[in-house]
C-alpha cells in the first residue's frame, strides 16, 4: 500500500507492453526497464474536476520618470477609476492608493489572466483617461508585482491606505528598493528606475 495524506493507493506492478485491464489504474512516470508502477485509486475516489488558484498581487507602478503627475485633487478619482477598470476586466481590486508619483494596488487576478496583461490593461486604460485632462501624463514602463499570502491581506491593505504617512520619511525610490529586497529580487544597480 502507498499512503498519502488522505487516501491509500494500492501499488501494482505491470509490464508496460501490456496495457492494464482495469481502467481505474494509470501508469506513472516511474517506469524502469520492462517494469512500471501503477497505482489504483481507492474505490469512490474521484479526479479533481476544477482548478483552484489564488493569484493575489501587490502591484506598484510609477509615473513617467517618477514625476509628480498625479494631482492631489485627482487622486481619489484615479483610484476609483483604476478599481473600475479592474472590475470591468474581471480583476478584483481590494485596495488602491499611492502618492503623486506612484500607485499601489492589491488585486486578485482571474485564474486565466496573466499578470503582465492585467498591469498593461490597468495602466493603458487609466493613462488614456488621465490624458483627457492632462496631456503630459504617462506611466513609467515597468512595474513591481509581489505575491501576497491570504494571511497578509489586511497588512497590505493598511500599508496602501497609509501611503501619505509612510512617505513622510521615505521616498518612492527607497520604498520600492526595500520592497524588491524584501522579495529577494536581484537588483541591477543603476537599472531599477530606468
Amino acid at each position: 500500500m502507498f499512503v498519502t495524506g488522505t487516501a491509500d493507493f494500492q501499488l501494482l506492478k505491470c509490464n508496460p507492453r501490456v496495457p492494464p485491464r482495469d481502467e481505474t489504474t494509470k501508469p506513472t512516470a516511474g517506469a524502469v526497464g520492462i517494469g512500471c508502477f501503477i497505482f489504483r485509486a481507492p474505490s469512490g475516489a474521484t479526479h479533481m474536476a476544477h482548478s483552484y488558484v489564488s493569484s493575489v498581487f501587490h502591484i506598484v507602478f510609477s509615473t513617467k520618470q517618477r514625476m509628480q503627475l498625479i494631482r492631489p485633487e485627482h487622486k481619489s478619482r484615479l483610484w476609483n477609476y483604476l478599481a473600475g477598470i479592474g472590475r470591468n476586466h474581471g480583476i478584483q481590486v481590494l485596495a488602491v492608493g499611492g502618492m503623486e508619483n506612484h500607485v499601489h494596488m492589491l488585486v486578485v487576478l482571474p485564474s486565466d489572466m496573466a499578470l503582465s496583461d492585467a498591469v498593461r490593461t490597468l495602466k493603458t486604460n487609466s493613462s488614456r483617461w488621465v490624458r483627457e485632462t492632462d496631456r503630459l501624463f504617462a506611466w513609467q514602463q515597468g512595474y513591481g508585482a509581489f505575491s501576497v499570502s491570504p494571511s497578509q491581506l489586511e497588512r497590505v491593505k493598511h500599508y496602501i491606505a497609509n501611503q501619505a504617512h509612510h512617505h513622510r520619511t521615505h521616498s518612492f525610490e527607497q520604498e520600492f528598493l526595500a520592497m524588491l529586497q524584501a522579495a529577494n529580487i536581484r537588483l541591477e544597480t543603476g537599472h531599477v528606475f530606468g
